[in-house]
């Protein structure tokens, strides 16, 4: 075998052609992990894209930026001919040019045009598709069991779903998660990625209590969880009948999440509450980005974070009070005492969630699991009592606006 062939040959074995003297540093492209890998790999203290010089070395060879490229690529996509794709006039399924599944799919950008051609060269325009193609990728299982658990227990089965077998509904899926055991995966999605939040006492806590101008508030009892006698509505986290304390670490944010205006005037008192005690929350505002593809040590998470940033966004979504409320919450009504009741961190059980508003972007509210007994007027020490009423403020909401 002639020495041109051999290159050749090893070229298309290892996935990508070589470009010989060239580097590309990290500022040439977007992706931080593929910054990170640039790093670990430099040898050259001079850019071939962008002309940074350094007295230290800041650029890799092409090569191992490209190895980098393919190797977080083939995580996640093969070719279609090896994955089994069927073929009929074309491919029967979806399937992306090396272009579409670097820059759209992956989302990675580079600072030049040169660089960019000289990575569709390297790599080559070959064809992707989804690794395992014929299955769900983990992300999407997760997903579908979602969709699946929330139309189960709203439609089909809201009491019993623990007891119900519905493995058979998919015998030929193996990627199918019986409704009975959502729950179980999500609690061990949420213990992986840690999404717990130490709320110290003497956190400020705020709750409005809307009402006409002839009535007044005051107390604890009042300004805080409702008495179950009352709690006849659903709530997001609650059923009707069970109480709990809804609040927001802010003033406008409670306002949000409580007052809709209707261009009616109205009276609001606030309750300013603080913890008592040391609180454990399940904080889902904790959830980080999802990492990038080209991230190694991240690969096995990234399809949990992908779920749990969809699962949050329909959890959190605004829900429209049009007599479906009572049905559409109940997902989430559930999910809230598997939290409250199941979900453990260390043995020790969850006060609470902390989520992201509907109604003030980029601000939190939460769900408190105690009623009305443990929200006081003044500390005793009793066990029960978890948050304190130290002030009360008015406020008046006129045609819609405070």
């Amino acid at each position: 075998m002639g020495g041109a062939k051999k290159w050749m040959m090893e070229q298309q074995e290892r996935g990508y052609w070589n470009v010989p003297d060239k580097f590309v540093c990290p500022n040439c492209v977007s992706d931080y992990a593929l910054k990170e890998q640039i790093k670990s790999k430099a040898v050259s203290n001079a850019c071939s894209y962008c002309n940074r010089i350094s007295r230290h070395s800041i650029a890799a060879a092409f090569d191992d930026f490209a190895k980098a490229i393919l190797t977080g690529l083939q995580s996640e996509y093969g070719d279609p001919d090896n994955e089994g794709v069927g073929w009929d006039k074309g491919w029967v399924g979806e399937v992306i040019d090396t272009y579409d599944a670097l820059f759209d799919e992956a989302g990675l950008d580079v600072v030049s045009e040169e660089l960019r051609q000289d990575i569709i060269h390297s790599l080559g325009d070959h064809q992707w598709c989804q690794r395992d193609f014929y299955r769900l990728t983990p992300s999407r299982a997760l997903e579908f069991g979602w969709q699946r658990f929330a139309g189960f227990i709203k439609h089909k089965a809201r009491y019993v779903f623990l007891n119900v077998d519905d493995s058979a509904l998919d015998e030929m899926d193996e990627d199918h998660i019986p409704v009975s055991k959502f729950l179980e995966i999500l609690g061990s999605v949420i213990n992986r990625l840690k999404l717990f939040e130490h709320i110290p006492s003497g956190t400020e806590i705020y709750r409005l209590r809307i009402h006409d101008a002839s009535s007044s508030y005051s107390s604890a009892s009042e300004l805080g969880s409702p008495p179950e006698e009352v709690c006849i509505y659903p709530s997001r986290m609650s059923p009707a009948g069970i109480p709990m304390f809804y609040g927001a670490f802010d003033k406008a944010t409670c306002v949000a999440e409580t007052y809709k205006p209707d261009g009616k005037n109205h009276h609001g008192t606030f309750g300013h509450f603080k913890t008592i005690k040391d609180m454990l929350l399940l904080d889902l505002t904790k959830v980080p980005p999802t990492p990038s593809i080209f991230e190694p040590k991240s690969r096995d998470r990234r399809h949990n974070i992908a779920f749990l940033r969809s699962f949050i966004h329909d959890i959190t979504r605004p829900v429209t009070k049009n007599g479906r409320e009572h049905i559409d919450y109940v997902p989430t009504q559930v999910v809230s005492e598997y939290v409250r009741h199941v979900l453990k961190v260390r043995g020790r059980p969850l006060d609470g969630i902390v989520y992201q508003s509907s109604r003030k972007e980029g601000k939190t509210a939460c769900v408190l699991f105690i009623d009305g007994s443990a929200c006081v007027d003044k500390v005793t020490g009793r066990d029960r009592e978890k948050l304190f009423l130290y002030q009360v403020s008015h406020s008046d909401f006129t045609n819609g606006s405070a």
